[in-house]
């Protein structure tokens, strides 16, 4: 929840129910006031069962920073740019800033 208790920031994993297919981790923020409302600000494949690398903070009320690491399975598919599908820089009134924190998981 964000300092103001405005705002909610959360991380999501969906894990794919056939064997193989990728598993997505997402990043909502929803308004307090508007819980049916969530948008989607971040999501990345990723086929880790590690997700220690992922984090969320709000800096203030209005600056929510999300931090990422990435999946080294071998698997070219799940690793590199190429698996995030979406990253927002804002939502509403919040901006959005993204750190790698460095961290490399095995599957």
């Amino acid at each position: 929840m964000s300092p103001d208790r405005k705002s909610v920031a959360s991380l999501y994993r969906f894990i794919t129910a056939m064997w193989g297919g990728p598993d997505t981790l997402y990043v909502t923020i929803r308004r307090d006031s508007f819980p049916w409302a969530e948008e989607t600000v971040y999501r990345v494949e990723y086929e880790c069962d590690d997700v220690t690398a992922f984090d969320l903070r709000w800096k203030d009320s209005e600056h929510l920073t999300i931090s990422y690491g990435a999946c080294g399975t071998g698997d070219s598919r799940w690793e590199g740019p190429n698996n995030t599908l979406k990253k927002l820089t804002t939502s509403g009134r919040i901006s959005i800033e993204y750190t790698d924190t460095g961290h490399v998981a095995v599957k």
